[in-house]
């Protein structure tokens, strides 16, 4: 099993309705299409513990710890004791994700070269993008032509970041990455 199989099985038995509600959630169309991941990604239900991942950095730091210990200490907290599982969140989700996908669609978690996105997801990506910009989301419409273009233009800057830059690939320490790029999304995304 995978560490969020794990973890799935720790909300059904503490919250089976916050479970299902991060099931559905995990499974909007959009959100999927952004991410494009590779079949044995969702086989290990990446896309569930990428939506933990943002539910978990949009209300708390990380504060120097492990990601995985950070994520399934996060259930409890998300689903039991905040019970974040409403439709205000989830229709917040939808929106950012059909922002997300209205502006850069499969390539939205991807290295922008300065001519076109290429390669695969990548975590670096996501947790600027998708928390920086759901950290801003009250100013931005996922309808508006304006904002939608904005928020592309947005994401090809962030390639041209030195400290994007320096926390992508596979030597970065997730423990410092993250704390930083998050909020470098907060600020580049606010408009």
């Amino acid at each position: 099993m995978s560490e969020q199989e794990v973890r799935n099985c720790l909300l059904v038995m503490l919250n089976l309705a916050a479970f299902e509600w991060l099931e559905a959630v995990s499974h909007f169309d959009k959100f999927e299409e952004c991410l494009s991941l590779t079949d044995r990604a969702l086989d290990e239900r990446y896309d569930v513990e990428l939506a933990l991942k943002y539910f978990a950095l949009s209300r708390s730091e990380l504060g120097g710890r492990d990601v995985s210990d950070y994520l399934t200490d996060s259930i409890e907290k998300l689903f039991v004791e905040q019970n974040i599982a409403t439709s205000d969140e989830k229709i917040r989700f939808e929106k950012l994700f059909t922002l997300l996908f209205n502006a850069t669609g499969e390539s939205t978690f991807r290295k922008y070269n300065g001519q076109r996105f290429q390669g695969r997801f990548l975590d670096s990506a996501f947790e600027p993008i998708a928390v920086g910009l759901g950290f801003n989301l009250d100013s931005y419409d996922e309808n508006d032509e304006n904002d939608i273009a904005l928020v592309r233009q947005k994401i090809k800057e962030m390639w041209s970041m030195p400290l994007l830059l320096a926390n992508v690939g596979s030597g970065s320490n997730a423990k410092i990455r993250i704390p930083r790029l998050v909020e470098l999304g907060r600020k580049h995304f606010k408009k």
